[in-house]
C-alpha cells in the first residue's frame, strides 16, 4: 500500500502553488531603484516567499509578497528568509539636492574639521562653536559646529524661512519627521542600521523662529539638548 500511494502524493506536492524548489526561484532583476514613496514589484519566477529586509527604514514590504515600497533615501539588501543566497538590493534615490547638510562625522576633532573646511568665519571658544557663513546657494545663512572636549557632538544650520518648503522636502525623504507639542518645532531622526553604505544614528530638530529656520543635528538626544542650549547664544 505504501508504494501504491507514493507517486500520487509526490505529484500532489509538485502541484502545490508555492512548492517551488530553490533552483526554480529566480529574479529577472536583482537591483531596483525607486524614490521615497514609490511602490515596485519584483520581476521573476516563484517569488511569493518570505523576505528579510536588512533595513526597514529604507524600504518596507507591501501587501503582497512581491510588492515593496521605498521609504527613505538609502540602499539596503533584501533576501529570502529560507535561502540566503536568493535576494536583491534596493536603492531609494533622492529627488532633492539643494541643501548642503552639515558634516556629521561625530567625534572628529576641531583641528581636523578646520583642515577639511578651512578657517571658520566665527569662533566662540567659550561655547566650543565654529561657524561657517553663507553655505549652499544663498538661502543657507550659516552652519555651526558644536564641540565638547575638542570632539564634534552637534551642528546647527540656519536658513532663511522662505526656504522652509524646500528644506522640509529634502529632510522628509531622508529622515522620519514627527510633530512636537511646541508650535513650529518638529523632530527628525534616522536610526543606525545595516545598509550597503553604513550610516550612523542622527537625531535632530527643526525650529521656525521669526525669519529663520534652525536645523539641529546630533548623534543622541543628550547632545541634541546641548545644541539647543548653544542655540540661545548662537552668532551668525
Amino acid at each position: 500500500m505504501k508504494a501504491r500511494w507514493l507517486i500520487p502524493l509526490t505529484l500532489a506536492g509538485m502541484l502545490l502553488p508555492n512548492a517551488c524548489g530553490s533552483p526554480d526561484n529566480y529574479l529577472d532583476q536583482t537591483h531596483y531603484e525607486v524614490y521615497a514613496g514609490e511602490t515596485f514589484r519584483l520581476k521573476g519566477h516563484c517569488i511569493s516567499v518570505s523576505w528579510d529586509i536588512f533595513n526597514e527604514f529604507v524600504v518596507k514590504q507591501g501587501e503582497d509578497d512581491d510588492e515593496f515600497i521605498g521609504l527613505h533615501v538609502g540602499e539596503t539588501r533584501v533576501r529570502n528568509k529560507h535561502a540566503t543566497d536568493f535576494g536583491f538590493t534596493v536603492e531609494v534615490k533622492p529627488r532633492y539636492f539643494y541643501y548642503i547638510e552639515p558634516f556629521m562625522g561625530w567625534d572628529i576633532s576641531q583641528d581636523s574639521l578646520v583642515r577639511l573646511f578651512g578657517l571658520p568665519d566665527l569662533v566662540d571658544d567659550m561655547a566650543g562653536v565654529l561657524t561657517y557663513e553663507n553655505q549652499g546657494d544663498g538661502w543657507q545663512v550659516s552652519t555651526s559646529y558644536l564641540f565638547e572636549l575638542q570632539n564634534l557632538v552637534g551642528s546647527i544650520m540656519v536658513a532663511n524661512a522662505s526656504a522652509e518648503r524646500k528644506l522640509y522636502d529634502f529632510l522628509a525623504e531622508r529622515y522620519a519627521i514627527e510633530d512636537t507639542e511646541e508650535e513650529n518645532v518638529k523632530k527628525f531622526h534616522r536610526p543606525q542600521g545595516e545598509t550597503i553604505t553604513p550610516w550612523i544614528q542622527i537625531v535632530g530638530q527643526i525650529a521656525h523662529v521669526d525669519k529663520y529656520i534652525f536645523v539641529l543635528y546630533a548623534p543622541s538626544q543628550y547632545y541634541l539638548n546641548k545644541a539647543l542650549e548653544a542655540l540661545d547664544n548662537l552668532k551668525f
